[in-house]
Order: C-alpha cells, then structure tokens, then sequence
C-alpha cells in the first residue's frame, strides 16, 4: 500500500501496517501535567481510562467512521484533563498546612541556649522588611521581605488577621501553599510565595521592590484583596540575622534557633517543625525542654516580625 493510500485509511490516527492487517494505532494512556502556582509541576503518566490499542479498519470503513472514532476518543481526553484542572486546586485545598512551633527566649541567654540545647552550623544574614510609615502592609497581613546571607530570596507572605481567616483561607488555599506558625499568642495561617534574590543592593522604595515581584506574588496580593499606594512603600527595618541548628541526632530532637538583632532590640526564637495534627503537643514539648534545662522563656510571645514592627509604631508614638 503505497503512502497516500495509507494515509487515506488512517487520516485520524497514526497508520500502523502488521501483517496482513492494517490498523491505526491508538495512544493508551493518557499524560497530565499539572502545574501548581509554587512552581512544581507533576506528570501521570498512568492510563486514566481504558483505550484500545488498535482500531482494526475493515476494507469497508470509511474515513468518515475513523474520523468520528477518533474525535470520541478526544472528547474523552479533553473532558477528563479539564476535570483534572478543575479540580486540582481543590484537591491541593484539602492538603494540611506544614506547622512550625515557635518559642520566644531571653536573648541575653543566647550562649546558655546554644551549649544546653547543642546547637550548631552558625549561619549569619540579613533580614529587611518593607512597609509604609502607617504599616500599611502589616494591617492587611501582609509582610514583604528580604533576606541576605545564608539565604538570599523576596518573599511575599500574607497572614491573615484571626478575624477573617476562616472567611478568607478557602480562597487563598485553592492556590498558593500555606504553612502555620503556632505561638503562645496562637496559630497564624499564612501563605508565601517566594523568589531567589541574588543582587547585592536591596531597594529601598517600594516601586522598586514592587518591580521585582514574580507574577505568582503578584498574584497573591491580588487573590487576597490587597490595596496600597506602592509609591508610599518603604523599607522599614532590617536586621542583622544569626541562626543556628541542631543536628537530627541531638537528644533534643531537630530544633532552630534564630536571633534577630535592631537597633531597637533583640529577638531570640526557638521553634521546631510538627505534623499539622500535632501542634499543641510539639509547642507543650517545647516549653517542657525549656522548663527543663532551666531557659528562660521572653515575656513576649509572638511572632518576629510582628514585635519588630510593633517597636516601629511605639518609636513612631509622639511621647506622652
């Protein structure tokens, strides 16, 4: 059969000749990349329905049949992969959130802290945070972030104030991965998007930093209703970052330790990573190593961010 016979009797499909029976091949499985919005991306390649390998073609078939065979077999495709895309987000809304457990220690006990609890793998950094002089920002939850040093990146983090977090996290959730920060304050639920930042300059307007958001953060800040004058942006307050670690075979099991330093004050925070179902009992382990090796626990309980700019508005306060 030459070629343009060929193709005559296999239009739809790719034409497979064996033997003395002709055929046209049919794919069967079908492959589904979904790409979530923090960037990974997944491939199945399982067959997500039965479909026969050939359609055998009678001398009697017309192109007519094979074309209509071949477009039900699309329709199926078609239909399944847009079920998959609406669906994903959902099914990504239904994961739980990461948690980190946070504790905040004296900061004159920084040393004590280290030899006690065996932390090592000292790392140094900085850490900026940009805002408006009213913080603007932060009352709408949302905290824009640089970091240099150990770690070099821009993040984009909306916490949601514990008023509308049940009312607001369905929508955030469907789309950008969350995690939970657990103090003695409560459980924030936030979600970040975040990009490498490299440049050895860190703006200091907020059109600036704007002009350097990834469209995902962009995005974030749209999805979560966020309205402000970027013009009036700033960077508010940066901090000399030192961190450290404890190895997975310490007997106090994998904990962090990091201290921020400003000239306004000093923040030392201990916290230590649990499944989302073991919150409460990973923050009351916390406090029972504290307890027990005689530490001494802040009087303030919150997040870093959060007390450095609270100390922003106090110095911003006219004295009294």
């Amino acid at each position: 059969m030459d070629t343009a016979a060929r193709q005559s009797r296999c239009p739809c499909f790719r034409y497979k000749h064996i033997g003395p029976t002709s055929t046209c091949a049919q794919p069967s499985a079908v492959s589904i990349l979904v790409i979530s919005s923090s960037g990974g991306s997944k491939i199945s390649t399982s067959p997500l329905f039965a479909l026969p390998r050939k359609i055998p073609l009678s001398a009697q078939a017309g192109n007519s049949d094979r074309c209509r065979l071949a477009k039900q077999y699309l329709k199926q495709i078609f239909a399944l992969t847009a079920a998959i895309l609406i669906l994903a987000p959902a099914l990504r809304a239904q994961g739980k959130c990461p948690v980190e457990v946070k504790l905040l220690l004296s900061p004159p006990t920084t040393q004590a802290v280290i030899a006690s609890l065996g932390f090592v793998n000292e790392t140094t950094g900085r850490v900026y945070l940009f805002d408006t002089q009213a913080l603007d920002l932060s009352m709408q939850g949302v905290i824009v972030r640089v970091r240099q040093g150990a770690k070099n990146d821009l993040t984009v983090k909306v916490r949601l104030p514990k008023r509308n977090q049940q009312a607001d996290n369905s929508r955030l959730a469907k789309r950008f991965p969350c995690e939970i920060d657990r103090t003695r304050a409560g459980a924030y639920t936030s979600y970040a998007v975040g990009r490498q930042y490299a440049a050895t300059r860190v703006p200091e307007f907020g059109n600036d930093i704007y002009s350097l958001l990834s469209a995902s953060q962009l995005e974030l800040l749209r999805e979560a209703q966020v309205s402000i004058d970027w013009a009036r942006v700033r960077r508010v307050a940066s901090m000399n970052s030192t961190a450290w670690e404890t190895t997975a075979q310490s007997p106090s099991g994998k904990l962090a330790l990091e201290l921020w330093e400003w000239p306004a004050g000093k923040i030392l925070e201990l916290s230590a990573k649990a499944g989302s179902d073991a919150e409460a009992s990973k923050y009351s382990e916390l406090e029972r190593l504290v307890k027990m090796n005689n530490l001494s626990p802040s009087d303030t309980q919150d997040t870093k961010t959060s007390i450095v700019l609270e100390t922003l508005v106090d110095h911003a306060s006219p004295s009294k």
